[in-house]
């Protein structure tokens, strides 16, 4: 609207020049009137463009306004930028170290899958083993339920020999005893033997004497 009235005070201060240019065929009433015309109309047009001055003025209020708030934001945006590439900086390290163990990882479950199939290898062969010594348990059971019969049987028989030697060792005490007994009596009669023949001889020898002076 403002664009509007300026272009329309500039079509009547033209036409004000146009009718200076005329005003020798004017009389000086009308030139007067004419004059006092372009006055006013020369102070509408200050006023309208003093008007639109200061609406330019704070267009451009509006404009420093909005350079201030751009370059608030720029350095918003510089800072966001800033801290988007430290961000990303710090991601991209994080990532590579991410990477870099999942790779260790990786390796590191390749060797124990291989370390589990050597140890699957190996409790196949253990399995084998233990088939084989649960085998050789079966067989040295069956010797040892052998042993363990000949045991018994040859425990019986120490038992009995042992009742035996018990028999036999109260049969040399009864015989011991017995033996004593005899021997005891043996002396004895041995004792009374000799004191027996002694007293034999002895009346032999008075038998003889008497004998010899009877004659």
């Amino acid at each position: 609207m403002k664009l509007a009235t300026k272009t329309i005070c500039g079509l009547i201060l033209a036409s004000g020049f146009a009718f200076t240019a005329h005003a020798q065929q004017l009389t000086a009433e009308e030139g007067l009137k004419q004059l006092k015309v372009n006055i006013e109309n020369s102070q509408a047009n200050k006023k309208d463009y003093e008007k639109n001055l200061e609406i330019v003025k704070g267009n451009l209020d509006e404009i420093t306004k909005a350079k201030a708030s751009i370059n608030k934001n720029r350095d918003g945006i510089n800072k966001a930028k800033s801290d988007n590439k430290l961000a990303l900086t710090t991601l991209t390290n994080n990532e590579n170290d991410v990477k870099k163990a999942i790779d260790e990882e990786k390796k590191l479950t390749l060797a124990e899958e291989a370390k589990i199939k050597e140890l699957e290898e190996t409790v196949i062969k253990l399995r084998a083993n233990i088939e084989k010594r649960n085998q050789t348990q079966l067989q040295l059971k069956g010797q040892l339920d052998k042993i363990t019969s000949e045991k018994t049987q040859w425990t019986e028989r120490d038992r009995q020999t042992k009742e035996q030697e018990t028999e036999l060792l109260n049969q040399q005490k009864k015989i011991s005893t017995l033996e004593s007994t005899w021997q005891a009596k043996k002396k004895g009669y041995e004792a009374e033997i000799q004191r027996w023949d002694k007293e034999a001889n002895k009346h032999q020898k008075f038998y003889d004497n008497y004998a010899n002076l009877a004659k």
